[in-house]
């Protein structure tokens, strides 16, 4: 495919020093001696080895990282970039995710003539750039229309047109765009709403190589590397590159948990998500002045008509069964352990703020909340237990 799929992977490489053990081994199976063979794969820069070894790697590849968080940017692949459509309409890309939502402007046609006359699949024709087949696995008929959204979001970030001023509700306005907004998708829909089975998945596979994609993207990745036997993307993946289709699934979700990747099989291409360069917030201003910030996807007023108490529940648990019968009406409750804010809406509370060991990452909650640290929690617990009658006198809305 020439430079096709060159803006889609990126490999970067300090050094590698690694050892193989060996044994030579007479015709009647006798071992004679053990050897050690080294394999050297590069140097180690003079500037790091200089600042200590291999923390000074990680430094200096966490300093590269650094200097954007814009993919395609980083890929030297802006918006303005010169583009070869007549190469990219000629692309087909099978995704296997919860499907498409074929109305987002994401996937519109305009412009584009039929699919490539190799293209072999039966399918719902949404427009001559997206295809979704009725048949996966176990499911056979269903609708493959995405009412999960995961789909929709890889598929886009793949191959979406240029989208301009979205955002939700006025936060992270900005400009959407995929890598490839010429290219056509394949979608094979063989995850709902919360489970993917691995028959459907394998069958996806099996029907996008038949159908005659020319690359598989996979999204979907669980919290640790399984055996390659019991690991649908390696299986999927590796009959998928001997037909020459080469699978480039997520690396997985695990970054904040050690940076561990999950879908690790040498025959994948895996592909780890940027970071960004703007944060989702909330504000909690105490009565004490001091302001408390965290992350949250809040897309509700703001809560700054008079001071509202902040109460714990007595175990510090917001959870569904704890606070069940109880009324917290126009209270901020504190939830010492995470949650997912459905307990303190359930309980009216007017807004709630949750400790989570994931700082970094905003959610959209049901009620105005954000999500701090222990520390800050700890904090806010500080001014409670010294004032008789706690209050915040603001929770913001997104900045």
């Amino acid at each position: 495919m020439g430079n096709v799929f060159k803006p889609l992977t990126l490999a970067a490489c300090f050094f590698f020093l690694g050892s193989l053990h060996a044994s030579e081994v007479s015709s009647d199976g006798d071992e004679r001696q053990q050897q050690v063979y080294i394999v050297y794969m590069g140097h180690e820069p003079s500037e790091l080895a200089a600042g200590g070894g291999f923390s000074a790697a990680k430094a200096a590849h966490h300093g590269l990282l650094n200097q954007t968080t814009r993919s395609w940017d980083f890929l030297v692949f802006p918006e303005t970039a010169r583009r070869s459509l007549p190469t990219e309409v000629e692309i087909i890309v099978g995704m296997i995710d919860t499907g498409v939502w074929p109305d987002s402007p994401s996937f519109s046609d305009e412009g584009f003539g039929p699919p490539p006359s190799r293209w072999k699949g039966a399918c719902h024709n949404f427009t001559s750039r997206s295809s979704a087949p009725a048949r996966t696995g176990g499911y056979t008929g269903l609708s493959p229309v995405d009412t999960a959204g995961h789909g929709t979001h890889t598929e886009s970030t793949v191959a979406g047109r240029v989208v301009e001023n979205v955002g939700l509700t006025g936060l992270a306005a900005g400009s959407a765009r995929g890598a490839m907004p010429g290219a056509r998708l394949a979608v094979y829909k063989a995850c709902w709403d919360d489970f993917c089975r691995s028959e459907d998945m394998l069958a996806a596979f099996d029907v996008a190589v038949a159908d005659g994609v020319d690359l598989i993207s996979f999204s979907i990745a669980r919290m640790l590397p399984l055996p390659y036997f019991e690991d649908v993307v390696a299986m999927g993946g590796f009959h998928a590159m001997r037909r020459g289709v080469l699978t480039s699934p997520a690396a997985g979700n695990s970054a904040l948990d050690g940076g561990g990747v999950d879908n690790v099989a040498p025959w994948i291409l895996s592909i780890a998500a940027s970071s960004t360069d703007r944060r989702l917030v909330g504000k909690l201003v105490l009565g004490n002045g001091k302001t408390i910030v965290g992350a949250s996807v809040n897309i509700f007023p703001k809560l700054n008509k008079a001071p509202l108490v902040l109460l714990m529940n007595i175990n510090g648990s917001c959870e569904l069964e704890p606070l069940a019968g109880q009324s917290y009406k126009g209270k901020i409750l504190l939830c010492a352990s995470a949650g997912d804010g459905m307990g303190p809406l359930l309980a009216g509370a007017a807004g709630a703020v949750i400790v989570t060991a994931q700082p970094n990452i905003a959610f959209l909650l049901p009620l105005p909340a954000l999500k701090i640290t222990e520390d800050q929690f700890a904090e806010i617990m500080a001014y409670v237990n010294k004032t008789r009658h706690p209050a915040s006198i603001v929770v913001c809305n997104n900045q």
